[in-house]
């Protein structure tokens, strides 16, 4: 079962590199393509299931976890056994599989789950994630505002994702971030102007 489970994951990562979508072969006018489908979706079903199966194996469980948000009409289910997956009574290996699936989801999906789940990243983990973050201006926008509202603290960021938000092409990332480092400095500055 697991070398099917990491097939099944090599064959969602080529549709992904060849920007195909799984759903196409669901609906393929060719009906053993139509087949072979279903059964891949039956093996997703079976990783689901497998998850919330008390006593299967870590490794069983890394490659289950790497099927988890392929198909559109599970995510929600999925997002709620990735969270799960992160929880700091897991072992660090389905930690690290769970944030890697979370990161190829949509971004806003991904952000959602993570930042729910922060308190339970290891930092090394929290780093990741924001460097995914930082790979979008929408979740770049999120990051601030979690940092801005103290849902996430700026000493999760590192020097160089601190460097690379100051030195945003973005006015406006830059500023936030400059007046987030040196709080003391913007309200004496409003201060003033006042």
């Amino acid at each position: 079962l697991q070398l099917r489970l990491r097939r099944i994951g090599q064959w969602f990562t080529h549709l992904e590199n060849q920007n195909e979508s799984f759903a196409k072969y669901l609906k393929h006018e060719d009906r053993s393509l139509r087949l072979a489908a279903n059964k891949v979706a039956q093996t997703i079903g079976q990783a689901r299931d497998l998850l919330q199966t008390e006593g299967t194996p870590v490794p069983l469980r890394v490659s289950a976890i790497a099927l988890l948000g392929r198909e559109a009409g599970y995510l929600p289910v999925d997002c709620e056994v990735l969270a799960e997956c992160l929880s700091i009574t897991e072992a660090p290996e389905i930690r690290d599989a769970a944030l890697s699936t979370l990161m190829r989801l949509p971004p806003k999906v991904a952000f959602d789950v993570l930042a729910d789940s922060w308190e339970s990243l290891s930092s090394n983990q929290r780093l990741r994630a924001v460097d995914f973050f930082l790979q979008r201006t929408s979740t770049t926008a999120t990051l601030l505002e979690a940092l801005e509202t103290k849902s996430m603290i700026i000493a999760d960021l590192s020097l160089a994702q601190l460097n690379a938000l100051m030195n945003s092409s973005d006015p406006e990332t830059a500023r936030r971030v400059k007046r987030l480092i040196s709080p003391a400095d913007s309200e004496r500055s409003r201060v003033v102007t006042d």
